[in-house]
């Protein structure tokens, strides 16, 4: 029974990835040919053609797989240009993309490597060309939403991991670049993924915390290959390793007065580090040779970003970049008229609609990342604040400062995908909390419903050049941005919507909560005898029931005050025992996503009430709210039904 009870549990856990996996790929690869083609594509499908081919035909001497300059007449490259974007693992994803869709790997390539140049004749990859170098893109852009899931799951619950991967697969600029000959796409998934491994590395009654922990730094190790900006990652995962003590508790500052502890955070820190290097080295053929000194040259080499990113300067504009960086990310418009004084004019005007910086977020998302931020900060001061909102707090302060020091032109969007996807993560974790506090359950649903179609919709206007358009071509900003999105009827109208039944739904919530009122007759309700009221309360009520402090805490200020006193009043149910699994185990079941409403009051008393009479053990408890929380059954005679050699 325990084994049967093993596989359904693993069977409901993969359903709902493998149905993230089946649709996002879905919509990510349809009429892959026929998306409006990027600028740079050509370039990089070219790279991925002749890098897949040489190695298919097992010519692995050829200096071409080492350097783009060595490349002669396979491949154009001017001097000291592209050698750091000219990646293995991206090219060899890229070719074999085409490989598995053909059959062969031909093309063009020495042309379409000429793209920006005056060797270019004319002639970019025809559809069927671009939908085979396109494939992996939707792969791997389907394969993150699957991650995403995963890690929203790890960090709070099975909903959030669920809001997060749906939130994500429906953003327009998700969609274009898992659509595209690009690095962004295979970046990010490998960036997602070293964090998953890192986080599941955390968890102590898992038995594979070390291969974990290797797959990681492995994973990040390969996201350096493909684009050497993956360093951006490095502060939040070394924080997150620094207090993985913490890890699904409170966050600790006490473990750090240990130095054995403080020793043994910094060597892993470290040890991750060593990994993901040697594994860069290893997968980049290119610095086989004196490595240290070519990884000490990345930076002079990184000259094909030149007039975009830079390292930081006392020159540079900071506040105003903290402006431009959250206009792209949260807030149009918000720099619009003076942005040009930030750059010079002879970047500007390369650029379309005057070289303005475009946002691409949407109303919903925007407004829950903003309660998501407000719901941790509220956190912070009384001391709160648990491992997983801190990590993803930092993940998302660290990534926007980044941004702001490093990104010289807000334009070029893809510089902006990381801090994308704690944005996400973060209006996942507000719209989790806030539609918690709706007490209806089909209110709960529509209201999250109402949120993801309003949200998809603001990629409806581009339909057309996403999936049925292959004339002209794109160059940043990528035309899918809120601005233009907000001048069609269907999408002001849904926001305008949205906004208003949040609006009215944030008003219910706030009437629905009433404070207790203590009668006139038994206290002086005066701001000084409040708190010594509450304080005499509370010890008479912990004496009462002789909890422990801590417990007496927390359950005295739950919702479940009633309850407590309820099961309580059968003498063989331990209090603090009832307490714990009121306060603790229930709030641990609904971070792993199960639904609390399914567990009704009288279902929770009747547990204890077996376990009294002796009809069940102690362990059966977390079992039964668990199964009838999953929705696996309906009361707690049904789950002993089911279940009964497993819990006797």
């Amino acid at each position: 029974m325990q084994n049967s009870l093993f596989s359904k549990k693993l069977s409901f856990n993969f359903i709902i990835p493998t149905l993230l996996l089946i649709g996002s790929f879905s919509l990510y690869s349809y009429n892959l040919g026929d998306q409006i083609p990027y600028g740079d594509e050509p370039l990089y499908f070219s790279w991925g053609g002749v890098n897949f081919d040489l190695i298919r035909e097992g010519d692995f001497d050829n200096p071409c797989l080492k350097n783009i300059a060595d490349c002669g007449e396979l491949l154009y490259a001017p001097t000291g240009k592209y050698e750091v974007s000219y990646t293995p693992v991206r090219n060899f994803l890229v070719g074999f993309s085409q490989y598995l869709t053909t059959g062969e790997n031909e093309g063009d390539f020495y042309r379409w490597s000429c793209v920006w140049y005056e060797c270019f004749q004319g002639g970019w990859p025809s559809s069927e060309e671009f939908a085979s170098g396109r494939l992996f893109s939707a792969i791997f852009g389907s394969l993150t939403i699957v991650v995403a899931f995963f890690i929203g799951k790890t960090l709070f619950n099975r909903t959030t991991g669920v809001f997060f991967s749906l939130i994500l697969l429906f953003l327009s600029l998700w969609i274009v670049n898992s659509r595209l000959i690009m690095s962004e796409v295979y970046l990010y998934f490998f960036i997602l993924l070293s964090t998953l491994f890192l986080l599941k590395s955390f968890k102590k009654e898992s038995n594979y915390r070390l291969p974990f922990f290797i797959l990681g730094a492995i994973s990040f190790g390969i996201a350096l290959n493909i684009k050497p900006m993956a360093f951006i990652s490095i502060i939040p995962i070394s924080v997150m390793i620094l207090f993985s003590g913490s890890f699904n508790e409170k966050l600790n500052f006490r473990f750090f007065k240990n130095k054995k502890n403080v020793l043994k955070v910094i060597s892993l820190v470290l040890i991750f580090f060593v990994i993901s290097a040697i594994t860069f080295v290893a997968t980049f053929p290119r610095y086989y040779d004196d490595p240290l000194n070519k990884i000490s040259t990345i930076r002079e080499q990184s000259r094909e970003v030149g007039e975009f990113m830079s390292f930081p300067t006392t020159e540079k504009n900071y506040f105003h970049r903290i402006l431009a960086t959250t206009q792209v990310l949260l807030i149009p418009h918000l720099i619009d008229s003076y942005f040009h004084d930030l750059f010079p004019e002879e970047v500007v005007e390369r650029r379309p609609d005057g070289g303005l910086p475009k946002n691409y977020s949407t109303i919903p998302l925007t407004i829950f990342f903003f309660i998501g931020l407000a719901y941790i900060i509220r956190k912070i001061k009384p001391g709160n604040l648990n491992f997983s909102e801190f990590v993803l707090l930092l993940w998302f302060a660290s990534t926007f400062i980044i941004s702001v020091l490093f990104v010289d032109y807000p334009p070029v969007e893809r510089f902006y995908l990381n801090p994308l996807f704690p944005i996400v993560l973060l209006a996942s974790y507000g719209l989790f909390n806030f539609i918690k506090q709706i007490k209806n359950q089909k209110e709960k649903i529509l209201f999250f419903t109402l949120f993801i179609i309003t949200h998809s919709l603001y990629v409806v206007p581009y339909l057309d050049k996403i999936y049925f358009s292959t004339s002209g071509w794109w160059r940043s900003p990528i035309p899918v941005y809120t601005e233009s999105s907000l001048t069609y009827p269907l999408v002001y109208v849904s926001s305008i919507i949205f906004v208003g039944i949040f609006v009215i739904v944030s008003l219910r919530i706030k009437k629905s909560f009433q404070p207790t009122i203590v009668p006139d007759n038994k206290i002086d309700l005066t701001k000084n005898n409040i708190p010594n009221y509450w304080d005499k309360s509370l010890k008479e009520f912990q004496k009462k029931y002789q909890l422990k402090p801590q417990l007496a805490e927390k359950i005295f200020n739950s919702e479940y005050l009633d309850l407590f006193e309820k099961i309580c009043e059968n003498k063989k149910n331990s209090p603090n025992y009832v307490a714990f699994t009121l306060c603790s185990t229930l709030t641990n079941l609904q971070r792993q996503g199960l639904d609390r409403a399914l567990l009704k009051p009288q279902e929770i008393i009747k547990s204890f009430d077996f376990l009294s009479e002796g009809k069940i053990a102690k362990e059966s408890i977390e079992i039964i709210f668990k199964m009838i929380m999953s929705g696996k059954a309906k009361s707690v005679e049904e789950v002993i039904q089911m279940s009964k050699e497993f819990l006797l």
